[in-house]
């Protein structure tokens, strides 16, 4: 059909990830699955480890 997706090498939407870097927060990806599908606790640990830097500022 002669259309093009522009790789931005983003880990989710352009629009998603834009926004929430620009509202100054941060998108944390999980390196590997984790260990259920809707749950991955290597995240959760760098996620709480985000959260307790940001409020000690």
């Amino acid at each position: 059909m002669g259309h093009t997706i522009e790789d931005f090498e983003l880990s989710d939407n352009l629009m998603i990830e834009g926004g929430i870097r620009e509202s100054g927060g941060q998108l944390l990806v999980a390196e590997q699955p984790g260990e259920h599908s809707f749950f991955c606790a290597e995240l959760f640990h760098r996620g709480v480890k985000a959260l307790t830097c940001a409020f000690s500022r």
